[in-house]
């Protein structure tokens, strides 16, 4: 069972999560969407989700529950002052 995750957001840092899973496993990757979704991220794009903590561990315990590549998972690490600057000149 995958547990959700304890938010501490008072870093100033978060984290883009960026993935490329195959189109073969639509389960595993409906799975791990809502996996993001239930720890409270935010998806940008369909593979693009915005972390507002670091939760890196967290998504390599959950790469290895299910069975995930952790090639097919990035993960940058930013200000968030920078994703506030990087969405307005996007339109976001």
């Amino acid at each position: 069972r995958i547990k959700p995750l304890p938010l501490s957001a008072k870093s100033g840092k978060c984290q883009l999560i960026i993935f490329d899973l195959p189109n073969t496993d639509k389960f595993v990757r409906s799975l791990f969407r809502n996996t993001l979704k239930n720890w409270g991220l935010a998806q940008i794009k369909p593979e693009v989700w915005m972390a507002p903590f670091d939760c890196e561990k967290e998504l390599n315990r959950l790469c290895g529950i299910l069975n995930i590549n952790q090639e097919n998972i990035i993960c940058i690490k930013v200000k968030k002052n920078s994703i506030a600057s990087i969405a307005n000149k996007n339109g976001y």
